[in-house]
């Protein structure tokens, strides 16, 4: 048998069956509709932080607009230890926890974590349990910690700048979960290093240092 002869053969055969090929072909594109109608859009918000150090205070407004747009003569912003550390308050339990719990006044002063909660079961699929809200606050805490680090990054930029990139299904809380992310790194951040300098002021107190 030659190949040319193979291959009407295998048409032939085929040809029998088209009518199942093609119907198996829009099952298949049915499903697969439906299945991306099904899937939520997800939203994605960048926020960039400038740096809480008193070099920045002497930054003029035009330097700092130059940072945004990647200009050369940018301003040293957060040190290389403290692009860590800052990364790694952002990025921290207790600040994801902490913002967890923190009630938002347009949503009817429900915590973040119960709205996290609310959105994650109306965007789920079917076969997948749903979230209960815990009733205690370290609990509650925890779990939308969890469901803020499935969706939330942060980093620094080449010059030095902290983002920070929060995705959600329902755009209407990325701003705001976002603004209470922004106010609770601040918050930390500045109270790390008002501790930093008592310590250094209380060592320096006994070396007697001038």
């Amino acid at each position: 048998m030659t190949s040319k002869e193979l291959i009407q053969k295998i048409y032939l055969r085929i040809g029998k069956f088209k009518w199942l090929i093609v119907l198996a072909g829009m099952l298949m594109a049915a499903v697969l509709f439906f299945y991306a109608r099904m899937i939520p859009p997800v939203y994605t918000t960048k926020a960039t932080v400038f740096p809480l150090t008193a070099s920045n205070e002497t930054s003029s407004a035009s330097s700092a607009i130059t940072t945004l747009l990647g200009g050369s003569d940018a301003p040293k912003s957060f040190s290389q230890e403290a692009s860590i550390n800052i990364v790694e308050l952002a990025q921290s339990r207790n600040t994801r926890e902490a913002v967890a719990l923190k009630r938002l006044p347009g949503f009817g002063k429900k915590t973040v974590a119960e709205l996290l909660i609310d959105n994650y079961n109306k965007s789920k699929f079917f076969y997948t349990p749903e979230l209960k809200t815990p009733e205690d606050s370290p609990t509650l805490a925890a779990v939308g910690g969890n469901l803020l680090n499935q969706n939330f990054v942060a980093k620094t930029a080449k010059s030095g700048i902290l983002e920070l990139y929060y995705s959600n299904t329902n755009p209407a809380l990325i701003t705001p979960i976002t603004y209470a992310m922004i106010e609770k790194i601040s918050q930390f951040y500045i109270d790390l290093k008002t501790r930093k300098a008592k310590i250094l002021r209380g060592r320096c107190s006994n070396q007697n240092c001038r």
